[in-house]
């Protein structure tokens, strides 16, 4: 049976451990075509060694590293600005429908008022005196 390529590549490239290092190196010792193998991927790694690719920098523009006084006022203005804007808008949509509170007494509080305080009279007829 023939070393797979990948054991090949990490033999080639010293990353095996070292029974894989051991069982490699024999069978290599008696097959020659995993040898010729071995050699081509050593050829091809030099030639990848050997290439420098060429990097060219470009200049960006790139603005100050701070940005002026007067652009960060501004800033904080228009977002104090867009927050009042939109709560005074949100409590204009909130108020639009009016609110009735009335009052829910329990029957133990409703009793001891009755008791301490007279009731005013009330005209059902519609007809004062």
């Amino acid at each position: 049976m023939h070393v797979t390529e990948d054991d090949l590549l990490k033999f080639a490239l010293e990353t095996c451990d070292d029974a894989e290092v051991q069982a490699i190196s024999e069978h290599l010792a008696s097959c020659d075509a995993c040898r010729e193998r071995l050699a081509y991927l050593c050829g091809d790694i030099a030639a990848i060694a050997g290439v420098r690719p060429e990097v060219k920098s470009i200049p960006l523009p790139f603005r100050s590293q701070r940005p002026s006084a007067w652009k960060t006022v501004a800033r904080m203005a228009a977002i104090l600005l867009l927050g009042f804007v939109s709560g005074l808008a949100v409590s204009r949509w909130v108020c639009r429908c009016p609110v009735t509170v009335v009052p829910q007494y329990s029957a133990i509080a409703a009793r001891s008022m009755a008791e301490t305080t007279p009731a005013p009279p009330v005209d059902l007829a519609g007809t004062s005196r």
